[in-house]
């Protein structure tokens, strides 16, 4: 009976060994082609690299922006040619410039619909000179009495492929409604760049976490995960026999810990989402539930 118990023992043992190396092999197989495989999304969508580049470079123009005399009232508006990175520009603008208390922002709601009454075809706001006409006659008071005192063009582009040498530029142009000329003074900086320069640094690590494929993500989890209450089945052997409900807690606890701190790694250590939220939870509720099985069956096997 002792011998075909320690078999069972072993055997165990043996399959969380093989899980850990199996889920090791596809940490490393991911973390070098996995990228490549990750089925390409449309170009006007942004990727992980492109929204940290743009935010990057954005608030450190912004930061740079002087307060200008009576300019105060601002309205930001993106230049269309890449739209889906300059809509993100004015994003990070009405946040850095709102923390730094130099402008203060027309609501995005109310440039979006002066924009879809300039251009009612949906076509791109390409021009300054458009910019000025749509502050000028759309973002009006009850009087007609334009609410803005100057607009802000932002461009954003990029350059190089994206993760591996790549290099964003923001391009932002402050115009006097007043008139309809670029704001020249001293200090104001015109455009700034931002780049990851090759691989094996922090924003590539968050980016490659993010942009891989979640089923890879969560192969990957499972088998490190799955494998480790049996891969240390001699420890949980040893502290369960003891029969102590506060140790067999600490047990549990310390897988569950692991499975969520696990998951928090496969999102880059980075909540910047819904979905990277729920791989975080859902790891951290999943791996408690699944400890406390694996745990027990350890246990239980061994008595």
């Amino acid at each position: 009976m002792s011998e075909s118990k320690s078999v069972v023992q072993w055997n165990v043992s043996f399959a969380g060994v093989v899980l850990g190396v199996l889920g090791l092999v596809g940490l490393v197989v991911w973390l070098t082609v996995g990228r490549d495989t990750t089925p390409e999304r449309p170009t006007a969508e942004l990727n992980f690299y492109e929204e940290y580049l743009v935010k990057e470079a954005t608030f450190a123009l912004a930061d740079k922006m002087p307060a200008i005399a009576g300019l105060q009232s601002v309205a930001f508006v993106p230049l269309r040619d890449e739209q889906s990175k300059s809509a993100l520009a004015v994003d990070a603008f009405h946040q850095a410039l709102r923390e730094n208390g130099r402008y203060q922002s027309v609501s995005k709601d109310a440039v979006e619909a002066a924009l879809a009454k300039l251009l009612p075809d949906g076509a791109d706001l390409t021009t300054p000179e458009q910019a000025v006409t749509l502050a000028r006659e759309l973002l009006v008071d009850k009087d007609g009495k334009s609410v803005v005192d100057a607009v802000l063009l932002t461009q954003a582009t990029v350059e190089g492929r994206v993760g591996d040498d790549a290099e964003v530029f923001v391009e932002a142009q402050l115009i006097n409604i007043k008139n309809g000329l670029p704001v020249i003074a001293e200090g104001m900086p015109q455009s700034h760049s931002a780049t990851i320069e090759g691989k094996w640094n922090w924003a590539w690590f968050v980016g490659t976490m993010n942009e891989t494929a979640i089923g890879w993500r969560m192969f990957i989890w499972a088998a490190l995960v799955g494998c480790a209450p049996f891969a240390l089945a001699s420890l949980v052997k040893a502290i369960t026999k003891r029969e102590k409900n506060r140790d067999n807690a600490y047990l549990v606890l310390g897988f569950t810990a692991f499975a969520g701190l696990f998951a928090w790694f496969l999102v880059g250590f980075y909540i910047h989402g819904v979905v990277s939220g729920m791989m975080v939870f859902g790891g951290l509720m999943l791996g408690g539930l699944y400890s406390l099985w694996a745990c027990t069956h350890v246990y239980e096997k061994s008595r």
